[in-house]
């Protein structure tokens, strides 16, 4: 954890930490297997190392989306990425919450992108994951993100792209108690009050 204050909860993944990925029996990602497909496929959660580059996420406090800024080296700032999620159940082993699908990709100029729309739309309808009005607010909530991207407002104003590891935080192992469930609610249940209007 790198603070928890005003701002929200800022925490430091460094590459190579250990983090848990959902994989088939077989050990291959699920992450890119269309829909449908991923519904209907035997699951399991395996340890792997958080291979791709140092990220450092921002969870604001009852927020919709969470900031991840991605640095190839320390200071390397490569762009953020934005995952609108539900908002977070804090516990001690750290936030439960529910995915939104519906992420955005953005460049260190400020050039953006939307990702995996197709995801939004295939689980739109879903009683597993949201009504179409459902899918409505995912979307607004995620144009509110990229005007404030190209407003430059905090925190896509600069802030924390110079940022650099204490060089004594090297990768890090699960802790023993990662998956002890939260004492408020269950572990990713549906939180249906996500879409209360604000």
């Amino acid at each position: 954890m790198v603070a928890d204050d005003e701002p929200g909860l800022l925490i430091w993944i460094a590459k190579d930490s250990t983090v848990m990925r959902r994989v088939t029996e077989n050990s291959e990602p699920t992450r890119h297997l269309p829909y449908a497909q991923e519904l209907q496929t035997p699951t399991t959660l395996q340890p792997m190392p958080y291979f791709r580059f140092g990220t450092l996420i921002l969870t604001p406090p009852d927020s919709d989306h969470s900031v991840w800024w991605g640095f190839d080296a320390p200071g390397d700032h490569i762009g953020w990425y934005i995952n609108l999620e539900s908002p977070g159940s804090r516990w001690a082993g750290g936030i439960d919450l529910f995915d939104l699908a519906l992420d955005v990709l953005v460049k260190p100029n400020g050039q953006w992108e939307w990702k995996d729309e197709d995801e939004l739309a295939a689980q739109t309808g879903d009683p597993m994951f949201w009504t179409e009005q459902e899918a409505r607010t995912i979307r607004a909530r995620a144009e509110a993100v990229t005007r404030a991207i190209e407003r430059k407002a905090f925190p896509f104003d600069g802030t924390w792209c110079d940022f650099v590891a204490h060089p004594d935080w090297e990768p890090t192992a699960l802790p023993a108690w990662w998956d002890l469930p939260t004492t408020v609610t269950p572990r990713f249940s549906w939180p249906r009050d996500a879409f209360t209007a604000t």
